[in-house]
């Protein structure tokens, strides 16, 4: 498969940008709360495996967290996501995009800031099966990939 193992993040960044990507995974749920913290239901996703296509995956969260240097913080940055199917083809020709303004933690000025978010995704269909990616982008510069394999069931 290229671009990585299925369910494991291909992470890199641009050599000139100290920013990276933590980490990237899909689960059956997930929330940040008010306080930072992460809760996750049925995370790890790697494959789906399917009877009949086009498929739909009913309810998914994609999970990522960037993490900025205190230099880079206090510019506004876009975070965005593009699905591709197997042939390369976007699932979403629009790419989804949050913005993000990292500030520097006054207590911890030197320690770099995590910009974390959950796209939770509702309906996804998925028109065949195949090698998919979850493209994450800072600034439509590539930060790394997540792989998800699709397969369709074999008659018994």
């Amino acid at each position: 498969m290229a671009g990585g193992y299925p369910g494991r993040a291909v992470l890199h960044s641009p050599p000139w940008r100290q920013m990276r990507l933590a980490y990237a995974f899909l689960a059956n749920a997930a929330e940040y709360t008010s306080d930072g913290k992460l809760w996750v239901l049925g995370g790890d996703i790697d494959t789906f495996t399917f009877d009949d296509f086009p498929a739909t995956v009913p309810a998914l969260s994609f999970v990522a967290k960037v993490l900025f240097e205190p230099a880079e913080c206090g510019a506004a940055y876009r975070l965005g996501i593009d699905i591709l199917r197997p042939d390369g083809e976007s699932l979403n020709p629009s790419q989804i995009v949050y913005e993000l303004r990292p500030e520097v933690r006054v207590e911890q000025p030197d320690r770099p800031v995590g910009a974390a978010m959950v796209l939770n995704i509702q309906g996804l269909s998925l028109p065949e099966p195949g090698d998919y990616r979850f493209v994450i982008r800072v600034d439509d510069e590539e930060m790394g990939l997540l792989p998800v394999r699709v397969l369709q069931r074999q008659a018994q």
